[in-house]
């Protein structure tokens, strides 16, 4: 089972193969989880935006027709997760009085390691800040080596405007960030 494709493994879940879900859900796991880290900035939080993204895929597995790939329509379904937690998370913030968090302590073993944490977690927090869009294009292109097609097919528009959704996204990065920051293709 494990060398069937997706959509094989699609076919095989609907005709009621449990096996065949946990399958595609191991190839898929970590690409859910990494893009709705993106997305919610916490560890907990993406677990739980993964697990939610799993359970709506396998109840709404019906409704995946295979136009595009089963990996883009996986990813629309963790980009309206991901934006949904986010808006329950700022409503609940709201409500909650203002207090003042700790930071955790980091004990950095080497100076160098330190300054490439400092620099991810400058790079990640100036990409939380862009718009979801660019933030799910960016993320995509740059962390999960996706080609715009498919990134495309996840932003649920034609390649050109994802093309320019990236573009745009890595300009504001570049921007807020200083001409130091170097993205590769």
């Amino acid at each position: 089972m494990t060398t069937l494709n997706d959509d094989a493994l699609v076919a095989e879940i609907l005709d009621g193969s449990e096996a065949a879900f946990e399958l595609l859900m191991q190839r898929h796991e970590r690409l859910v989880y990494r893009v709705s880290y993106g997305f919610v900035r916490d560890r907990d939080d993406a677990l739980d935006v993964t697990q939610e993204v799993f359970v709506r895929a396998h109840e709404k597995l019906a409704t995946y027709r295979g136009e595009g790939t089963f990996r883009a329509w996986l990813l629309s379904l963790t980009r309206r997760a991901s934006l949904n937690w986010l808006r329950r998370r700022r409503r609940d913030r709201a409500r909650e009085p203002i207090t003042a968090a700790a930071a955790p302590a980091v004990a950095a073993r080497q100076e160098a390691d330190l300054s490439r944490r400092e620099e991810t977690a400058l790079v990640l927090d100036e990409l939380s800040r862009l718009n979801p869009r660019q933030c799910l294009a960016v993320s995509l292109r740059y962390l999960e080596r996706m080609p715009v097609r498919q990134i495309a097919a996840a932003l649920e528009c034609s390649e050109g405007v994802a093309k320019n959704i990236l573009f745009r996204g890595v300009r504001k990065l570049r921007e807020r960030l200083g001409t130091s920051l170097e993205i590769g293709s």
